[in-house]
């Protein structure tokens, strides 16, 4: 999960809409030329998406294997077929050991990559804008970021620098709006998660007096005081966390990994409770849904409904 950061650059500005009529396309073409406002968005959300893989990824990465399974994903029609071959997949790696089992869990990391990143995106950017993002494009350039020697192997060393493609990405959507009939939200649905979420609020509150809330409405709990200055909204914060409902099931770990995310791209709540952070802290944020993703969510067959109040688990590693 990338979530926080992938959703602050993609479904910010699209109504991930699923992907289960995905047509097959070949994204093997690696002589695919960039020239329409699609393909320029393919190419900026690639490199980002790239880049971000140098920062989660060990040195246990198969970038073959994990390339060929984001292909695998691009080029599958529907999403009923993607997830019974990850299911197969799975099983033949929980079974595997050593380099075996690195290439096989690769290959299921770029397949889940693409199904819950790339593919909404472009459903989404399709949907709302009418847009028709580049397969081929979006895996050419993620190839690039990712690193400069595909084969195999621990990422490269001096990951891409993603301030040119965010910067770029953002121009380009400055001159969209949302579509008119593309835009619907789930009021009743809106509704409820906003009740649920303050009274399961209110609850933990009355439970926890050690819980704090600002005048925005976000309830944190210090977990763990930290050492330093606190982040800034031009800084990136290297950060842990782990997502989750409010009945507690986990909709995003991170991987367990060390995330950098800037703290301006991330959604309201996680922004405002990172610079509440010095480095070495853990808090936990309780973020309703108007500080989170708002009365859409993540859009259709997203993990997050509208206005679903969330918790969020967070340390703050450090700062850039």
């Amino acid at each position: 999960m990338k979530k926080l950061l992938l959703i602050a650059v993609v479904a910010a500005v699209t109504l991930v809409a699923g992907c289960s009529n995905s047509k097959k396309a070949d994204v093997d073409d690696e002589n695919v030329a960039v020239k329409t406002t699609g393909d320029s968005i393919s190419m900026y959300l690639g490199t980002l998406y790239g880049a971000q893989m140098v920062q989660m990824a060990d040195s246990t990465l198969n970038k073959t294997e994990f390339i060929d399974g984001m292909k695998t994903a691009l080029n599958t029609a529907s999403m009923d077929s993607l997830q019974k071959m990850g299911m197969a997949l799975s099983q033949q790696a929980q079974a595997a050991t050593g380099a075996e089992k690195d290439k096989l869990q690769s290959r299921l990391g770029g397949m889940g990559m693409a199904a819950q990143y790339m593919l909404p995106a472009i459903e989404g950017m399709k949907a709302q804008f009418k847009i028709e993002l580049n397969k081929a494009v979006l895996l050419k350039y993620f190839k690039e970021a990712m690193t400069a020697d595909l084969p195999s192997g621990p990422p490269a060393d001096k990951p891409v620098d993603t301030k040119a493609a965010e910067e770029a990405l953002d121009k380009i959507m400055n001159r969209f709006s949302p579509m008119p009939g593309n835009n619907a939200v789930d009021t009743k649905a809106a509704e409820e998660n906003a009740k649920a979420g303050a009274a399961y609020i209110e609850k933990e509150m009355k439970a926890d007096k050690s819980l704090k809330k600002t005048a925005s409405g976000l309830v944190y709990k210090v977990i763990k005081k930290g050492v330093g200055a606190k982040p800034t909204k031009d800084q990136t914060a290297m950060v842990k966390y782990e997502g989750r409902h409010i009945d507690g099931s986990v909709f995003d770990d991170g991987q367990g990994q060390v995330q950098e995310f800037p703290v301006s791209r991330v959604v309201p709540g996680f922004s405002e409770g990172l610079m509440l952070m010095s480095p070495g802290a853990k808090y936990r944020f309780y973020i309703p849904g108007n500080l989170g993703y708002g009365e859409r969510g993540t859009g259709a067959g997203g993990p997050i409904g509208p206005n679903e109040t969330l918790v969020f688990d967070v340390e703050l590693v450090g700062i850039k």
